[in-house]
């Protein structure tokens, strides 16, 4: 792993370079617009370039996760949702897409919008215990504890004890 001192200024430094040879790439903004928004935390500048994604390849899921991700982030819950769901449109099948819309439903407090968005999600990757996590997150949100215990934080909640014991175990 790059110590982030060393690894932002170089994708800095990269993404430069790769909107100076080609600005009409969509996957150079979403870069720019990325770095925008977790390093420089400049919001406006990360806005402009990840929309101008969009507007280059309207069509390319991950410009709408990134816009609908960013959207969050500035609790603008709503228009992160419809973002999430243009890029789960664009990639049905992507658990992390489904997970995102899920989080998004959830971060806007919209319980049981999550929960079906959550169990679409645990549909396409069952054997996956984020998405197991994140279910039982929404039910527990919806007042469905019993039905939270059967549908993830058991079996997440068991691995994690496993994991630990076995740290344990090698410590001692």
């Amino acid at each position: 792993m790059v110590p982030p001192e060393i690894g932002w200024p170089k994708a800095v430094a990269a993404n430069a370079r790769a909107m100076a040879l080609d600005d009409t790439l969509s996957e150079v903004h979403v870069n720019s617009g990325g770095i925008s928004m977790v390093y420089l935390r400049d919001y406006d500048a990360a806005e402009k370039d990840i929309k101008r994604a969009i507007e280059l390849n309207p069509k390319f899921q991950e410009a709408h996760f990134i816009y609908s991700f960013f959207l969050l982030t500035r609790s603008r819950f709503d228009e992160a949702i419809a973002e999430a769901n243009l890029a789960l449109e664009l990639d049905r099948f992507s658990p992390r897409l489904g997970n995102h819309l899920g989080l998004s439903y959830l971060y806007a407090r919209k319980f049981s919008d999550a929960v079906g968005a959550f169990r679409r999600t645990v549909e396409l990757d069952p054997r996956n215990p984020l998405l197991h996590d994140s279910l039982a997150d929404a039910l527990l949100c919806s007042g469905l504890h019993s039905e939270a215990q059967r549908n993830g934080k058991q079996p997440l909640t068991a691995w994690v004890i496993l994991l630990l014991l076995k740290k344990a175990s090698h410590a001692g």
